[in-house]
């Protein structure tokens, strides 16, 4: 079940990073983004085992 919600959290984060690089060139938003996909999915991965 803990998968489920890293590929949705991947799926989802992917995808508004994907938007913000689309639409706002001039910020760099989108790393921010993609810098927290890591640290959620070590989040769920730590929920899970416990």
């Amino acid at each position: 079940m803990v998968w489920l919600w890293i590929v949705f959290a991947l799926a989802l984060q992917s995808f508004v990073a994907f938007l913000q690089w689309k639409y706002m060139k001039e910020s760099k938003e989108h790393l921010l983004t993609l810098i927290t996909i890591p640290v959620l999915i070590a989040l769920l991965l730590a929920i899970g085992s416990a």
